[in-house]
C-alpha cells in the first residue's frame, strides 16, 4: 500500500462507530410534511431531503468520495421500520456487548424527540399488529410479537425491525449511461401513461415513475455537493499542487458522475461507489452488493491504460480506496437482531471471475487487481468472491488461494460454477443469465440487475429445537408449552422409524408458519417502505411501472429462507440411529432420561461418550454423512413446496450468521452428545473438533450435501494452520484441495488460515491483535468485536493440515 492508502487504513481502523441522527432527523420532517400523498412519492421526497441536507465531508487524501451519514463511520437512523426496540437500547449503546456504538448526548436527546411521532407507524408497528391478528387463536401462547419469535423455533425479528436489502443493482449498464438517461427513460414511460390515461393501471404506475425520478434528481443533487465540497476545499484550503489538483478532479468527477455515464476508470469508480451508497441511504437493508466488479471495471481500466492516463499502481490506489469506504457502512440493528448477526457485517458482497454470458472463461486484469486490494486491504469489507469453473486459469486459481493466505480471514470466498449454474436454472434462470451470476449477501447466488431483493420475509427456523420437541412429545422443553402434540416422546418410542417420523411431523409444522410471516412482512415493504430509487437502477421495474418490493414483474423472484442446527440434527439422528435403536447402547427410555439429566451423573456420562462416539459427518463416513443429507433434503423439500409472497420461489440456505453461537442457548441436551445450551456447528461445516480425518475427508463429506437444492447457497468453513500452505508446493496442492471438492459437487468453500494460538493470544490481549479478521460464516469480521462464545466455536474447529 502507498502511503495514502496506509494512512485512511489508519483513519478507519481508529474510527469508533458511532450513531447519527440526521437521516432520522431529515426524514422524520420530510415525512410530517407530506402527509395525506401518496406513499412512493412520500418516500422519494423524503429520499430527496436527506440528500439534499446530510452533512457532506471528505477526509484528507480521499480518491473516492461520499458517506452514508453526516459524520465518520457512523450507522444512520431509520425510523420509519422502528423506534420502539431504539429507544430501550439507546442507553446502553455505549456499552453493550455486541456492535458497541458510540452516541452522542445530541443524537440521543434528538432520537427521544423524534420518537414520539413514530409511534403506531412503522414497519415493525404493521408487521406487529397484523401478525397478531393473523396468528392462530391457539399459537397465541406461544408467539413473542416483541421479538417476532414463534415457540423459539421461527423468528423474524431480523424483518420486521429492517429493511429489505439483498439485492444487486444494474451497475454495469447505470454506470455506462447515467442517471440521466435513466431519468429520461422514466419520463418517456410517464409520457406513456398520459398517453393511455384511460387505463386504470397507469395511475399508480405514474406515480411509482414520478417518485423514481424524484429519487434520480436527488441523487444527482447529492453528488453535486460533493462537488461542491471538493472545490471548496481545493479554494480555501492549505494544501500542495498535488492536493489540489486531486479535489479539483474529484469536483469534476461528482459533477459528471452518477448523472451522466463514466469514460474514465476514476468516473465509472466514483460512479459505483455513489449508487451503492444511495442504496445504502434510501433503506437499510443490509446485502446490497456490487456484483460482477471485474467484469464492469475492466473496459474503463484497459481504456485508460491503453491511453496512457492511468497505471496498474494508480489503479489499484484507488481501488484500495473504494474497499476502505465499504468498510466505513455501518447498521445499528436491535440486539435480537445483532445476536444472530455480529461484528458489524455489511454483507458487501464483490464478485470476480468465472464465467462469461457464452460460456467462455472471464478472468481479466480486473480479477487480479481485485485480488491484491483484498491481500493488501486485509479488512472484513467488502466480502471478495473468486467464481471458479473447469476453464479457469491456474493462475488464477493460485492468485485466489495466495490472496486467502495473505487475508487470513476467508477472502476471497470460492464458489463453483459448475453447481451454481444448474442451482440457477433449477428455479426458472435462463443459462445465459445463470453464467452472469454473482454473490449477494453471504452466499445466495443471483442475476444482477434481474432479481428482486431476495429477502422477502427471511426468516430463520432453528431445525435442532425442531428435533428436540419432537422427542419430547411435541413439548419446547425451555418454556413448556407445547404446540403440537406428539403421541410419544423418545422414551416410549421403539423404532429410529418413530424418531424420523415425528421429526418430520414438527418440521412440517413449523416450516407452514413461514410464509405467513413472509407475507405480512413483505406486504409492510410494499405498503410502507417502497424504494423508487432502487427500483430505478433495476431491470425492468421503470417499464412495469412497478416498485421492486412488489416483486413479480420479468424480474427473478427468490425468496430467502434460512435454517440453523441442521449438522447437529443429523449428527444427532444418526447417533440415535446406531447407537440406540441399532447397537442397543441404552433403551430409548434411558437416552431420554440422560437428555433431560443434560448427562449428569456417572451412568450418563458415560452414555454421552458412547454417542460421542457414533460417526461424526466431516470423515468421509457414508453411514453419517448420508442422514445430513437426508435430513437436510427434508427442509429443503418442504419449504420449496410453498410459494412465497412475492412469487417465484422459496430458496433455502443452511447458513447460520452468527446465530450458532445464540440458538443453542434454548435447546436442552441432544443425543449427538451436546450439553444443553451449547453452541452448534456453523453453517454446513463439520461439528468443531468432530472432522478428525483430515481436509480432504471433511471436503468429501460436505460434497456428499445436495448443493444444488439448497438454492441460495450453503457455506463451508474450513480453518488451516498457516505452516500448511506455505511454500509453492503446499499452494499447488491447495489448489488442487479445493478443484477436487469443486469436482465432487461442493458449492463453496472459504478458508481461515489462522493458528488457534494466535486465536487465543487475541482474546487474552485484544488490542494486540485489532486488525485480525477472520471468517465467520458468509462474512468476515474483525475477531476481537465477537462474542466471546462464537471466539470459542472459531478456536474449537478443527485445524488442518493439506
Amino acid at each position: 500500500m502507498d502511503t495514502r492508502v496506509q494512512g485512511l487504513r489508519e483513519l478507519v481502523m481508529q474510527q469508533k462507530p458511532a450513531l447519527c441522527s440526521e437521516r432520522a432527523r431529515y426524514y422524520t420532517r420530510s415525512w410530517q410534511q407530506t402527509e395525506g400523498k401518496p406513499v412512493a412519492i412520500r418516500r422519494a421526497l423524503a429520499l430527496k431531503e436527506i440528500l439534499e441536507n446530510q452533512h457532506v465531508f471528505i477526509e484528507k487524501g480521499e480518491l473516492i468520495v461520499g458517506n452514508q451519514a453526516g459524520i465518520p463511520n457512523a450507522a444512520p437512523i431509520f425510523p420509519e421500520y422502528g423506534m420502539e426496540w431504539l429507544l430501550e437500547e439507546l442507553p446502553r449503546m455505549n456499552d453493550r456487548l455486541l456492535d458497541k456504538f458510540e452516541v452522542s448526548e445530541e443524537a440521543a436527546q434528538e432520537l427521544s424527540e423524534l420518537a414520539p411521532y413514530w409511534k403506531g407507524k412503522t414497519h415493525f408497528d404493521k408487521c406487529k399488529e397484523e401478525l397478531s391478528l393473523v396468528m392462530p387463536e391457539q399459537y397465541q401462547e406461544v408467539w413473542d410479537a416483541a421479538h417476532g419469535n414463534f415457540n423459539g423455533t421461527v423468528t423474524n425479528s431480523g424483518r420486521m425491525t429492517t429493511g429489505d436489502g439483498h439485492v444487486i443493482a444494474n451497475f454495469e449498464d447505470t454506470i455506462r449511461r447515467g442517471l440521466r438517461s435513466v431519468i429520461d427513460e422514466a419520463k418517456g414511460y410517464i409520457a406513456k401513461c398520459d398517453e393511455d390515461r384511460g387505463k386504470s393501471e397507469n395511475v399508480k404506475k405514474k406515480i411509482f415513475l414520478k417518485s423514481a425520478v424524484i429519487s434520480m434528481e436527488a441523487a444527482v443533487t447529492f453528488a453535486n455537493r460533493y462537488a461542491d465540497e471538493a472545490q471548496r476545499m481545493a479554494d480555501e484550503g492549505i494544501m500542495d499542487a498535488v492536493e489540489k489538483q486531486e479535489l479539483l478532479e474529484i469536483a469534476r468527477i461528482c459533477r459528471k458522475v452518477p448523472e451522466f455515464g463514466a469514460e474514465t476508470f476514476h468516473e465509472a469508480l466514483q460512479s459505483y461507489w455513489m449508487i451503492h451508497l444511495i442504496l445504502q441511504i434510501e433503506s437499510n437493508g443490509h446485502s446490497m452488493s456490487f456484483g460482477r466488479f471485474d467484469q464492469y471495471m475492466q473496459p474503463y481500466y484497459e481504456k485508460d491504460v491503453q491511453a496512457g492516463r492511468l497505471t496498474r499502481e494508480q489503479a489499484l490506489s484507488m481501488l484500495q480506496c473504494f474497499f476502505l469506504k465499504c468498510n466505513q457502512i455501518k447498521k445499528i440493528r436491535a440486539m435480537s437482531h445483532t445476536r444472530t448477526m455480529h461484528g458489524y457485517p455489511m454483507f458487501q458482497t464483490l464478485t470476480i471471475g468465472g464465467q462469461k454470458r457464452d460460456g467462455s472463461d472471464a478472468v481479466n486484469d480486473m480479477s487480479y487487481l481485485v485480488l491484491e486490494a483484498t491481500g493488501t486491504v486485509k479488512m472484513q469489507e467488502p466480502t471478495t468472491i473468486a467464481r471458479l469453473h473447469p476453464g479457469t486459469p491456474n493462475e488464477f486459481a493460485m492468485q485466489c488461494c495466495k490472496t486467502v493466505v495473505t487475508h487470513g480471514g476467508g477472502q476471497p470466498g470460492l464458489f463453483n460454477d459448475q453447481v451454481t449454474i444448474p442451482m440457477l436454472m433449477s428455479t426458472g434462470v435462463t443459462l445465459e443469465d445463470a453464467r452472469d451470476w454473482a454473490v449477494d449477501g453471504c452466499c445466495e447466488p443471483i442475476v444482477p440487475g434481474k432479481h428482486n431483493t431476495i429477502n422477502g420475509g427471511c426468516c430463520h427456523i432453528n431445525l435442532l429445537k425442531v428435533l428436540e420437541m419432537a422427542l419430547d412429545g411435541g413439548r419446547n422443553r425451555h418454556t413448556g408449552t407445547c404446540v403440537l402434540p406428539e403421541e410419544k416422546t423418545l422414551a416410549e418410542m421403539t423404532s429410529y422409524e418413530e424418531v424420523e417420523k415425528a421429526y418430520r411431523r414438527q418440521l412440517e409444522f413449523y416450516v407452514s408458519m413461514i410464509p405467513m410471516f413472509d407475507e405480512v412482512t413483505s406486504r409492510a415493504h410494499a405498503e410502507l417502505t417502497p424504494c423508487p430509487f432502487l427500483s430505478s437502477v433495476l431491470d425492468y421495474r421503470l417499464e412495469i411501472g412497478k416498485d421492486v418490493e412488489e416483486g413479480g414483474g420479468p424480474n427473478y423472484n427468490n425468496t430467502l429462507s434460512i435454517c440453523h442446527g441442521a449438522i447437529n440434527v443429523g449428527n444427532a439422528l444418526y447417533a440415535l440411529k446406531e447407537k440406540v435403536f441399532e447397537e442397543k447402547v441404552c433403551t430409548p427410555g434411558e437416552m431420554y432420561e440422560a437428555l433431560r439429566a443434560n448427562w449428569e451423573g456417572e451412568k450418563n456420562a458415560l452414555l454421552r461418550r458412547k454417542m460421542l462416539d457414533a460417526e461424526k459427518y466431516g470423515n468421509d463416513e457414508d453411514s453419517v454423512d448420508l442422514v445430513v443429507r437426508q435430513s437436510l433434503d427434508w427442509y429443503f423439500n418442504e419449504i420449496r413446496s410453498y410459494t412465497p409472497a412475492r412469487g417465484g420461489t422459496y430458496c433455502p440456505s443452511p447458513q447460520t450468521l452468527s446465530a450458532n453461537a445464540y440458538k443453542g442457548e434454548e435447546i436442552g441436551a441432544t443425543p449427538d452428545g451436546r450439553y444443553a445450551g451449547s453452541v452448534m456447528a456453523d453453517n454446513v461445516s463439520p461439528e468443531a473438533g468432530t472432522d478428525l480425518s483430515g481436509a480432504t475427508a471433511a471436503l468429501k463429506s460436505v460434497a456428499k450435501v445436495d448443493h444444488i437444492l439448497a438454492t441460495d447457497g450453503t457455506i463451508l468453513n474450513i480453518k488451516l494452520h498457516p505452516t500448511a500452505v506455505s511454500g509453492e508446493e503446499r499452494l499447488q496442492k491447495f489448489v488442487s484441495l479445493i478443484q477436487t471438492y469443486f469436482n465432487l459437487q461442493g458449492f463453496q468453500v472459504q478458508f481461515n488460515i489462522v493458528a488457534a494460538e494466535t486465536l487465543r493470544a487475541a482474546q487474552e490481549e485484544p488490542d494486540e491483535y485489532k486488525g485480525l479478521v477472520v471468517k465467520v460464516a458468509g462474512y468476515s469480521a474483525l475477531f476481537v468485536n465477537l462474542d466471546p462464545h462464537l471466539q470459542d466455536q472459531i478456536i474449537a474447529r478443527t485445524e488442518h493440515q493439506i
